[in-house]
């Protein structure tokens, strides 16, 4: 796809004008990021957060990774959302018909490369956030799971296994 791209006589045009969409939606998806983030914070109660410090695969506790990955996919989010900016920088001050190297395939090569690399980063980072979508999504079962059992309990007076 980053040949194909590259061997178009507006390569420039072209990539600056995709840049300028992700960099929209790398806005939006860390906006999703953030406040789903926001919204597992405003959910941990007491049994929920217990269940998390408790349940470990033996080095860490469920509550330290799900810290983690958030950290990791805001860090890998933050990483693509500069690099989007920074060639969108450069993209303005480029002229469109800008040439690395006389030879015209190596130009095409070496572009279409790194439209592909571009290209990877981006999707990776929209992957990442669909992943923590739904690593939100099974943690509000989980809360709802421990609401569940807080209301057995009050209802029943006792605690049992569910």
């Amino acid at each position: 796809m980053g040949l194909s791209v590259a061997n178009k006589e507006d390569t420039i045009t072209l990539v600056y004008s995709w840049i300028e969409t992700i960099i929209g939606v790398m806005l939006a998806l860390m906006g999703i990021v953030f406040t789903g983030y926001a919204f597992f914070q405003a959910l941990i109660n007491d049994n929920l957060l217990m269940y998390m410090l408790l349940a470990s695969d033996g080095k860490k506790s469920k509550l330290q990774e799900s810290n983690e990955y958030f950290a990791q996919v805001m860090m890998l989010q933050f990483v693509c959302f500069f690099v989007d900016l920074i060639i969108w920088l450069v993209m303005t001050i480029l002229p469109s018909n800008w040439v690395a190297f006389d030879n015209q395939n190596v130009n095409i090569l070496i572009s279409g490369i790194l439209i592909g690399m571009l290209m990877i980063l981006n999707l990776e980072c929209i992957w990442e956030t669909k992943s923590f979508i739904f690593n939100i999504f099974q943690l509000f079962n989980v809360h709802a799971f421990s609401r569940m059992k807080d209301i057995f309990v009050k209802l029943n007076g006792e605690e049992k296994e569910l």
